[in-house]
């Protein structure tokens, strides 16, 4: 999805973008680094990704769908559970991207980048 690579990467772009995350560990004994979303932050990732790229996460969620049904919890219809659509209407989705926030999310990943690059020169 993004263009970042390394922890500190990911941690600042999520910084930069206000997405709210937390720093999780690979194991109990070490100390957490890994920085991953939390819900909310999830949502305004999805969200901002839809509204600037259509297209490409309406293809992405409906792959998702396709491959990974998903089953509603609750009453259960012919003693199996209801399952949701295995496709995403291309009408739910925005007709076009937002190009004033597909511009900005492609500058704070260059400019996330790029900072970090120039800081690590010479070490």
């Amino acid at each position: 999805m993004f263009e970042v690579e390394t922890k500190e990467e990911i941690s600042r772009l999520y910084y930069e973008l206000q997405y709210e995350y937390i720093l999780v560990q690979e194991n109990l004994t070490e100390t957490p680094t890994i920085p991953s979303l939390t819900p909310a932050g999830f949502t305004t990732w999805i969200v901002l990704q839809i509204v600037a790229h259509p297209q490409k996460e309406w293809r992405r969620l409906t792959k998702v769908l396709t491959n990974m049904p998903i089953e509603a919890d609750g009453v259960l219809v012919e003693d199996r559970p209801e399952r949701f659509p295995k496709q995403m209407p291309r009408r739910l989705f925005p007709e076009r991207e937002n190009t004033i926030i597909k511009e900005s999310l492609d500058q704070v990943i260059d400019n996330v980048s790029r900072n970090l690059s120039s800081t690590t020169v010479g070490l």
